[in-house]
Formats: C-alpha cells, sequence, structure tokens
C-alpha cells in the first residue's frame, strides 16, 4: 500500500465540549469505516486584562505539628491552574491550585473544576498564623485568600 496513508486536519471547534470523529471513506463497493472519535474541551480564550486572583483559604486542620491547608484559587485572566503560596510565619511553600473541585466548576464554569489545592504545611510548637495567596499569571497583582491561627500543644 505503500507510505502515503496518514492524514493530519485542523478543524475549528467551539468552546466547550465536542466529539471529533475520523472516518475512511471507501473508494469503492462497501462502506466507510470509522476510526474512532474523542471527546475535546475547549477552553474560552480568556484575554490578560491584569484582574486580581480570588478564592479562598477555607480550613487548616491541625494533626501534630503539621496541618493541610486547603482552598481554591482562580485568576480571571486564565482557565489555567494558578499558583498559591503557603506561609506559616515567614516561612513559604508554593503549590499549584488543580485538584478538582466540582463546586467551584459549578460556581465558576467558564475556569473549569481544576482550582482546588490542599496541601500540607509544618507547623512549630505554639500559636502560628497560616496564609494563603493566589499568585497572578500575567499583569496585576497577587491576592490573599486569608489566614488562619492555629495551635500546637508543647
Amino acid at each position: 500500500y505503500g507510505p502515503n496513508h496518514g492524514f493530519a486536519e485542523t478543524v475549528q471547534l467551539p468552546t466547550g465540549t465536542s466529539t471529533v470523529c475520523a472516518y475512511a471513506i471507501n473508494q469503492g463497493a462497501g462502506g466507510n469505516a470509522s476510526l474512532g472519535c474523542t471527546t475535546v474541551t475547549v477552553l474560552p480564550t480568556i484575554a490578560d486584562q491584569g484582574r486580581v486572583p480570588f478564592g479562598v483559604l477555607e480550613a487548616v486542620q491541625v494533626s501534630g505539628n503539621s496541618a493541610v491547608a486547603s482552598g481554591w484559587a482562580i485568576d480571571p485572566d486564565t482557565a489555567s491552574p494558578i499558583s498559591v503560596h503557603l506561609y506559616v510565619g515567614s516561612v513559604g511553600k508554593a503549590v499549584t491550585a488543580d485538584r478538582a473541585r466540582s463546586d467551584v466548576g459549578a460556581a465558576y464554569p467558564v475556569y473549569g473544576p481544576n482550582h482546588g489545592f490542599a496541601e500540607t504545611v509544618q507547623l512549630p510548637t505554639g500559636t502560628s498564623t497560616v496564609c494563603a495567596y493566589a499568585i497572578n499569571q500575567g499583569a496585576g497583582g497577587n491576592a490573599s485568600l486569608g489566614c488562619k491561627t492555629v495551635t500546637v500543644g508543647g
């Protein structure tokens, strides 16, 4: 049959979820054959307008000398997950807010559900303040997602 039987094509799709199928078109007697289908999601094009990220530090759950800080963050200038910086006092840790959160996706469908975070941080004995900041992906500033005060017994 020779080497010249591959194909590639660019198709325009609307924003949202679409099913793309390919068929081999028969050149004689017989029918066409399905080569398969795939589902693709096209996110909306969002221009960077320098808007500040938003979200919330929802919980800090302490266990021994560590805690899980959790919440969600969105930069309204991108549908992609963004960085969140967590601080215990002056000690920082960068995480990506890319965990699936169906509640966030339902509230902000243009951005999708993958904007949650849950990360373990280490705590010293005594009282500490755990803070979270959403890091802007383009023009504009970062945003505080809030702080929680926690205590680890001695």
